[in-house]
């Protein structure tokens, strides 16, 4: 296996599976991050020639994860009780499957979501579940309902269709598309192709297969196209 140097200063190497589970995020930053991507997500990498400036510009100019950020938002809580009450005689819950105090957040980013009908909310569900079968459609809706409830449902399922589109051309597998955007929900919404052509510029397809893709770790790749794409989307 390979191996990493790990600990305050370095200086105690310990084995380090090519596809290790990434630590927690919130005792790392974005460098310690960008060196994990660099030598455990791509197992089928055979020339790594540029990654060492890659990362180096990477860490220069690539934001943070909106995931992240989203998950460490306090104000996402901080709603009035009698939201919390309103939310938790709401209707949606049975179709979100969702606590009410997560119902309550939603608000904070959409003010009129308890006003959604049910009827909109099994729609919008729906067409999201025929484009992504293997996501949790509801997590995403909870995680990023401006992005998924804000837009018209033509509008979101356009959107996301373009992206799914643009990650087929450039040959990320479907399975690990999914995957990736249960890791960033908001990730099909800021990725642009630009940033595809400079991930696989830096990975091409000859030498980062699909196969290697499948075999990485779905976090760092999402964090890749994340990079990528918000850097060059100016």
């Amino acid at each position: 296996p390979a191996r990493a140097q790990l600990g305050p200063k370095g200086d105690n190497p310990i084995p380090w599976p090519v596809h290790a589970r990434l630590p927690e995020a919130s005792s790392w930053g974005i460098a310690q991050t960008l060196n994990w991507i660099g030598q455990n997500s791509f197992g089928g990498l055979t020339q790594p020639r540029g990654l060492a400036g890659a990362y180096r510009w990477l860490l220069q100019h690539a934001p943070t994860s909106q995931r992240e950020e989203t998950r460490r938002r306090p104000h996402r809580w901080d709603v009035s009780p009698d939201v919390v009450v309103r939310a938790q005689d709401s209707e949606l819950l049975s179709i979100l499957l969702i606590s009410p105090q997560t119902l309550a957040g939603m608000t904070v980013d959409l003010p009129d979501m308890l006003e959604m009908p049910v009827e909109e909310a099994v729609k919008r569900l729906t067409g999201l579940k025929f484009l992504l079968p293997a996501c949790d459609v509801s997590h995403l809706v909870a995680t990023e309902p401006r992005l998924y409830l804000g837009l018209s449902r033509q509008q979101v399922e356009e959107k996301v269709a373009h992206s799914l589109s643009l990650l087929d051309r450039y040959q990320v597998p479907f399975t690990m598309v999914q995957a990736m955007v249960m890791n960033d929900p908001s990730l099909l919404f800021v990725l642009t192709d630009r940033g595809l052509v400079k991930l696989r510029e830096l990975w091409p397809a000859d030498q980062v297969d699909q196969q290697a893709l499948l075999d990485s770790d779905p976090r760092g790749l999402s964090f890749a196209v994340r990079a990528f794409s918000t850097r060059f989307r100016l």
